[in-house]
């Protein structure tokens, strides 16, 4: 006879997924709701609903405040991935959610400075038309300088190559 103690955890997370999703997170003292269910490689809590695998945040946002509106997604104020709290939560683009995250986007996006310490506002800031990306104009002329000055010196390494080429064969008899 099995005594109490080795039931099966998942036997004590059966009902609906309002249910579950209740027993499944505990209050820390910093107001949010960790989740001790399943976590995702990625950090965030997921939990069964329908026979399809939810995000913890996102089914807590929608039990709690309403649906998430086509386009938007949630944020986590707090920066914990494993929160629940809905008081933790915002609806927002992607956008906005990229760039409050520590990814290269954001970090590029926060920076004030090029890595040669010009500043990258006002007439010194180039946006690239075709991908967005912010650069120094400073650091950009001066990289356009050297790379014309090497094609300038290839181009001239190659008209003195034909030259001399050309004197080869005259003094072989060649031409």
């Amino acid at each position: 006879m099995a005594s109490e103690s080795s039931v099966c955890p998942r036997k004590a997370l059966r009902g609906s997924p309002e249910e579950r999703f209740a027993k499944s997170y505990e209050i820390a003292d910093t107001g949010c709701w960790h989740w001790i269910g399943s976590l995702k490689d990625s950090g965030y809590g997921c939990l069964n609903v329908g026979g399809r695998t939810e995000y913890a945040h996102r089914f807590a946002w929608m039990h709690l405040r309403g649906p998430i509106p086509k386009g938007l997604t949630i944020d986590h104020l707090c920066r914990v991935r494993k929160c629940v709290n809905p008081d933790h939560l915002e609806v927002v683009t992607q956008k906005v959610n990229t760039l409050r995250g520590d990814g290269p986007s954001a970090k590029q996006a926060r920076q004030i400075e090029c890595i040669h310490g010009h500043s990258l506002v006002g007439d010194n800031l180039y946006i690239v038309p075709s991908t967005g990306k912010r650069q120094c104009r400073i650091c950009r002329r001066e990289s356009n300088r050297r790379c014309q000055t090497i094609y300038r010196a290839v181009k001239r390494a190659a008209r003195l190559t034909a030259k001399l080429k050309g004197k080869s064969l005259e003094s072989k008899g060649g031409i």
